[in-house]
């Protein structure tokens, strides 16, 4: 039950956890040459960089894949596609 909740998530989790360990070690060679006030900052804008950078790359592959459905040759052969299948069974 548990692996069938979490399955679609595994991915997510997967970046989640391998994030907060490479953060923990920067954090920890931070410390070692500044405050923890200041190593604790730097360690969370270097993750909202990783993060930010991941998001760019996933919505730049969005952007790029949803280009083919809006293409004009996308709706001619859908528009193809309905015409035959549904326009040719209605009865006269």
């Amino acid at each position: 039950m548990v692996f069938i909740v979490c399955f679609p998530l595994v991915a997510a989790i997967t970046l989640g956890l391998t994030l907060a360990i490479v953060l923990l070690l920067f954090n920890q060679k931070f410390c070692e040459r500044f405050s923890p006030t200041k190593s604790a900052a730097l360690t969370t804008i270097l993750g909202f960089i990783v993060i930010g950078f991941t998001l760019a790359l996933v919505v730049n592959l969005l952007i790029k894949g949803s280009g083919s459905i809006f293409a004009p040759r996308f709706w001619t052969i859908f528009s193809e596609f309905l015409h035959n299948k549904v326009v040719e069974k209605i009865p006269n």
